[in-house]
């Protein structure tokens, strides 16, 4: 078993602080958690930018 993440700890719409990685100090709501893993995904860490092509026909503008 991964890491001691205990069903009580931490559930679904917690608010907490990723405490690691290039987010770290960032605070968010929990919108899953992977207990196998000992992971949680929190809404608005760890977001990648992408770049989006301009489409005429959907009236669509391109830009980051």
């Amino acid at each position: 078993m991964a890491n001691s993440l205990s069903k009580s700890m931490i559930r679904r719409e917690d608010t907490v602080m990723v405490i690691a990685g290039r987010d770290k100090g960032k605070t968010g709501r929990v919108l899953r958690v992977y207990p196998r893993k000992g992971t949680i995904l929190v809404e608005g860490a760890n977001v990648v930018k992408r770049a989006m092509r301009a489409n005429p026909s959907r009236q669509e503008q391109g830009g980051m």
